[in-house]
C-alpha cells in the first residue's frame, strides 16, 4: 500500500459515534448486560448506554462479569 492509501484507509475506518461498532449494544441495563455476557467466554466485553445516558463497559472475566464507568 502506499502512504496515501494507508491514510485513506485510516481515515475511513475511524467513527465518529459508537452505533457502527460490533461491540456497543445501545442502551441497556446491567442486569440485560449480565445475561448476555453469562453465555459467552471469559474476555468478552460491551459497550451500553446505562439508563442515565452514561456509557459503561460490560466485561467478563473468568466467570464475573464487572462494569465499569
Amino acid at each position: 500500500l502506499t502512504d496515501d492509501e494507508m491514510i485513506c484507509r485510516r481515515n475511513s475506518s475511524k467513527r465518529k459515534e459508537p452505533f457502527s461498532l460490533s461491540f456497543y449494544h445501545g442502551t441497556m441495563t446491567k442486569t440485560e448486560a449480565q445475561r448476555i455476557l453469562i453465555q459467552e467466554p471469559s474476555g468478552t466485553f460491551l459497550l451500553r448506554m446505562n439508563e442515565q445516558n452514561d456509557f459503561r463497559i460490560s466485561h467478563k472475566k473468568s466467570s464475573r462479569i464487572k462494569h465499569i464507568r
